[in-house]
């Protein structure tokens, strides 16, 4: 005679039910783990850039300001005219009219 720990019961499919919520729960933790992975190196790759930028641009930036009359004659300019030039191109840009 079969003992009942033999007898096999058929998968119920509440059983699968918990099966499938488990792997999609694994399925979303592997996904969120490669996106902090990619963001981390992304962020990583943009920070080295920048640090990269900064370190032409400041020296850049300090020579130009030892240069007083290169730096007065611009500030004259843009003192003379009612508004700087770039918003005067803007304003230029912004008033085409288009035919219908």
């Amino acid at each position: 005679m079969e003992s009942p720990e033999e007898v096999s019961s058929p998968p119920k499919p509440f059983n699968h039910q918990i099966l499938v919520l488990r792997l999609r729960d694994e399925i979303n933790a592997s996904a969120q783990l490669h996106l902090v992975q990619y963001v981390s190196e992304l962020t990583k790759k943009v920070k080295n850039s920048f640090n990269g930028f900064l370190d032409v641009a400041i020296p850049s930036l300090q020579e130009l300001a030892k240069k007083e009359a290169l730096l007065k004659s611009i500030a004259a300019e843009e003192s003379e005219s009612e508004s700087p030039s770039w918003l005067q191109s803007l304003s230029q840009t912004a008033s085409i009219s288009y035919p219908d």
